[in-house]
């Protein structure tokens, strides 16, 4: 099944975060009110941060796609 992403692919870096976990870091473009949209989640006190309302969806998206 092909997958049709609305963000653009900016750049990819590789970091260390504080718990030793590599983390690659992604910029995207996002539609203005998709990025609204999270910004009222965060607003909204539903994710601490927009980045980590993102995480979310990606880890959901991964695990919805990898399910048999």
């Amino acid at each position: 099944m092909t997958k049709v992403w609305s963000a653009e692919l900016l750049a990819m870096r590789i970091t260390n975060v504080s718990d030793n976990q590599q983390t690659v870091r992604v910029s995207v473009r996002i539609p203005s009110e998709q990025y609204k949209a999270l910004r009222t989640l965060v607003d909204e006190g539903i994710y601490p941060s927009v980045s980590d309302a993102i995480r979310e969806a990606i880890a959901r998206l991964v695990k919805e796609c990898s399910a048999p």
